[in-house]
C-alpha cells in the first residue's frame, strides 16, 4: 500500500502548517497543481515519495471525448501525451481520469470507442512508466456488477491501465452488502481505493465504519493505496480534517500489518 494525502479539491488559501510527512509521504494532486504556484502554502513536493495526479482534464471533457469526431480525439490524444509527460517528469507513478467506464458496460458502441481510445494512450503510459487508473463507483449502478468492469479490462489488454475504486460508505449504511463479491472480480487490477464522506453534513469516517472494508481488502490480497476523502469547501474544515485523519490513520495502522499504509484525501465539495 502507499501513503499520502490528496489535494485534489483543496480549497484556495489552505496551508500546510504542521503536516505529518511521516504519516503521509505521498500526494494526490489535481492537474492544476502541476504548477508550483497553485499548490498549498507549505507544501514541499520533495518530501513526498509517492505522487498521483487525478482529473488531468475536466470530467465533462473526458466523459464526452468518446462521442467526438476523429479530429477532436486526435487533439485529445496530443494533450494526453503532454500531460502524461509532465506527470512523469514530476515523478508521478499513477494518473486517473473519468472516462465514464460504466457506459461501456451497457453500450456496445461506447465500449468499442472507449477501448480504441485507451489503446491509443497505452504507448505513452508505457514509454513514461506511468499507469492510468479508471474510477469505479461503489455503490454500483442498478443491474451492474464488478465482473462487468473486469470484462472491459480483459478486452483492453493494456498492462498500464487499472482501476481506482471510489467507495461512498455512508450510502451503504444499513444495507446488506457482500463486500467480498464487490472486490473479488477486480482484486488483481485495483491500484487505489478511495472512501468519500462529507464532514460538513455530519458524516465522519471512523474506525468502526472502515474496518470491515479494510479487512475485506486484505483478504482479497489488496496491495494498493487506500484514500480517505472528506468533501469540504471550507479552509478550516480542510485543515481540521487533516489533523483528524492523522489520528485516525495512527489508530488504523496499529491494527494493520507494519507495511500496511493508509492514503488520505481531502476533497472540496465543489466536486459534488
Amino acid at each position: 500500500m502507499k501513503f499520502g494525502i490528496s489535494f485534489l479539491y483543496c480549497p484556495g488559501g489552505a496551508a500546510l502548517h504542521t503536516f505529518r510527512y511521516d504519516l503521509f509521504p505521498g500526494a494526490e494532486l489535481p492537474e492544476s497543481m502541476m504548477s508550483q504556484e497553485t499548490r498549498p502554502a507549505g507544501m514541499d513536493m520533495l518530501n513526498f515519495k509517492k505522487i498521483h495526479f487525478s482529473e488531468l482534464m475536466p470530467n465533462g471533457v473526458s466523459r464526452a471525448i468518446v462521442a467526438q469526431g476523429e479530429k477532436i480525439k486526435a487533439g485529445f490524444k496530443d494533450e494526453m501525451q503532454r500531460l502524461i509527460r509532465i506527470a512523469a517528469s514530476l515523478n508521478a507513478e499513477t494518473i486517473s481520469m473519468d472516462f465514464g467506464i460504466e457506459n461501456a458496460v451497457t453500450d456496445d458502441n461506447y465500449r468499442r470507442e472507449l477501448i480504441r481510445l485507451l489503446r491509443a494512450i497505452e504507448p505513452d503510459l508505457y514509454r513514461h512508466e506511468i499507469e492510468l487508473l479508471l474510477p469505479v463507483r461503489i455503490p454500483l449502478l442498478p443491474g451492474m456488477a464488478t465482473e462487468d468492469y473486469l470484462s472491459i479490462k480483459r478486452e483492453l489488454m493494456c498492462p498500464d491501465i487499472h482501476f481506482l475504486v471510489d467507495i461512498h460508505p455512508h450510502e451503504l449504511v444499513g444495507k446488506s452488502v457482500n463486500l467480498h463479491e464487490l472486490f473479488r472480480w477486480l482484486k488483481f487490477n485495483i491500484k487505489t481505493v478511495r472512501f468519500f464522506y462529507e464532514p460538513e453534513t455530519g458524516n465522519r469516517l471512523v474506525e468502526k465504519l472502515l474496518t470491515p472494508w479494510l479487512d475485506c481488502l486484505k483478504k482479497n490480497f489488496f496491495e494498493g493505496c487506500v484514500l480517505l476523502c472528506p468533501a469540504s469547501s471550507k479552509i478550516d474544515v480542510f485543515e481540521t480534517e487533516i489533523a483528524y485523519l492523522e489520528k485516525l490513520v495512527v489508530e488504523l495502522n496499529k491494527n494493520n500489518k507494519p507495511d500496511a499504509v493508509i492514503l488520505c484525501a481531502v476533497e472540496n465539495s465543489a466536486y459534488r
